[in-house]
């Protein structure tokens, strides 16, 4: 992240109303489920993108991924061999 990106983010993160849980409801494919986890998951592996961010900043986003995995009703096992075939594991 640049810099004046980071110190953006962490301003808005800051603000009033952010650490408020929200139920969104929305329908997808099961393709774009796993699409998106994968996506998570890169994002989530980029040294660069999460290096500047405080510890624990995008423990949602794990949470998000496993989530949609879950609801999407891929079993363990698919998820897990999905993972190491993509190399996001």
């Amino acid at each position: 992240m640049l810099k004046g990106n980071t110190i953006l983010y962490e301003a808005v993160l800051q603000t009033p109303g952010m650490v408020e849980e929200v139920k969104i409801a929305f329908r997808a494919t099961r393709k774009d489920i796993l699409l998106l986890s994968q996506l998570i998951e890169l994002g989530l592996n980029d040294e660069a993108a999460i290096s500047s961010a405080p510890v624990g900043t995008f423990d949602g986003l794990r949470t998000l991924e496993a989530e949609l995995l879950n609801q999407a009703k891929f079993s363990p096992e698919f998820i897990d061999k999905w993972k190491q075939l993509t190399g996001t594991n």
